[in-house]
């Protein structure tokens, strides 16, 4: 270790050890040849992501069968609706129906509200955490 440099010195070269350093040479001949062989490579192997091309316009019939890599059924909107009711009405309810649970929940919100507007008017409590309920 030498105690006469200061840190931000230690571990660079000196002005010297610069000048000696030799420049990386490249060859551009064999720069290009792998730049042109990736080139020439991507465009062999992405010319099958291209589709072909089909110029036809509606009513037009193609000079072959188009195929599609995947299949997909569309189904009729009138023939969905009947078959989804249906199977609707097919299935029973899964739960027991409560006779006036609709009148319970709103008569207990309705008591839920009157405790606040209580609480906002009663001018005896001054603060917030008086007028919590």
């Amino acid at each position: 270790m030498k105690p006469h440099l200061s840190l931000s010195r230690r571990g660079r070269k000196k002005d010297s050890d610069k000048k000696k350093s030799r420049r990386i040479r490249l060859d551009w001949k064999r720069v290009s040849l792998a730049f042109i062989t990736i080139v020439i490579l991507s465009i062999i192997l992405s010319i099958h992501i291209l589709p072909d091309r089909l110029t036809l316009s509606p009513g037009d019939t193609a000079p072959e069968d188009v195929r599609a890599h995947m299949s997909v059924r569309y189904l009729q909107a009138a023939d969905y609706e009947r078959r989804q009711t249906e199977a609707a009405s097919s299935v029973p309810n899964m739960y027991d129906p409560v006779p006036y649970a609709v009148d319970q929940s709103l008569h207990g919100l309705g008591l839920v509200f009157d405790a606040v507007r209580r609480s906002r008017a009663d001018n005896t409590l001054r603060t917030v955490d008086e007028k919590t309920i």
